[in-house]
């Protein structure tokens, strides 16, 4: 192991470019490499963001839909039922009206 100092001097240009280099930017750049007797019969894209196909129009999914809304359950999740040997569920319970 090296005791040595890390001096970085690259210039600035030269840190912009390696640093927005990623696999996307790779990808892109490398995919008409493409060598051998296939070359000129494959044509690759890439995409950051991937296509689905869409869905037909009697799908219930196919209109759209906010994604953000979540039906209400018709019931409290946070309600439990406690659990425990019945000291137990009374310790839990005296501790819990001394924090409020």
């Amino acid at each position: 192991m090296s005791n040595q100092l890390f001096i970085n001097n690259t210039d600035q240009e030269t840190r912009r470019r390696v640093e927005h280099d990623s696999y996307l930017t790779r990808a892109q750049a490398e995919a008409d490499q493409v060598g051998g007797r296939f070359r000129k019969e494959v044509t690759t894209t890439v995409n950051a963001v991937p296509q689905y196909p869409k869905l037909p129009a009697s799908s219930p999914w196919a209109s759209g839909f906010d994604q953000n809304v979540e039906p209400v359950l018709g019931y409290d999740v946070n309600a439990q039922e406690p659990t425990g040997t019945p000291a137990e569920v009374q310790a839990s319970l005296n501790r819990a009206s001394e924090e409020k």
